[in-house]
């Protein structure tokens, strides 16, 4: 036997574990690619079955049950309040429309009756589209009358400022003078 040869076994023994060792290297590479391969598939499957607000908000009501199926033709599945300084909408009669216009002050109290409860508001815009009107309570003369939307911001939008005041409560709304118009530029 040569110097530092081993017997014929010792090497067949070598190669076999060789061998052996590389189908467990490839057996953890196959089983490495597989789980790969099922963390995508989960990946795409969060996604499909996943739902992003397109704004920062607060969900305030679901409409479906878990595993429900539901379509486009369904209607909303959430109502989304967003994370922006709130605004108030206001109906105005078609007689008010010409007298009303950006930036007039305002003050909005709550409908409650509530003493004191009032907040500071500005006129932002004017709709330009008559409509019917949805506050009035007797049906005859909603049908009739006629209102264009008016929406207000508060002066003060931080809604710790608004504190009383819900989504969807009926508020009332005193305007004040319209901002005095600017000078006609001298040439």
């Amino acid at each position: 036997m040569a110097a530092g040869a081993g017997d014929g076994q010792s090497a067949d023994d070598a190669g076999e574990a060789a061998a052996q060792l590389d189908a467990e290297q490839q057996a953890a590479r196959a089983a490495l690619d597989m789980a790969s391969q099922k963390l995508d598939e989960a990946r795409y499957e969060l996604k499909q079955r996943s739902l992003l607000a397109p704004f920062d908000a607060e969900v305030v009501r679901v409409s479906a049950q878990p595993g429900a199926s539901v379509s486009s033709a369904s209607g909303a599945v959430f109502t989304l309040l967003p994370q922006k300084p709130r605004i108030v909408r206001a109906e105005l009669n078609d007689s008010f429309v010409g007298a009303i216009q950006p930036g007039m002050p305002a003050e909005v109290s709550a409908d409650s009756g509530r003493a004191g409860a009032s907040w500071s508001a500005h006129v932002l815009r004017v709709g330009k589209v008559y409509g019917p009107a949805t506050l009035e309570n007797d049906p005859q003369v909603r049908a009739n009358a006629r209102t264009v939307e008016c929406v207000l911001a508060f002066d003060q939008p931080d809604p710790g400022q608004t504190r009383g005041l819900r989504i969807g409560q009926r508020v009332m709304v005193r305007f004040g003078k319209a901002p005095p118009a600017a000078p006609p530029a001298k040439d």
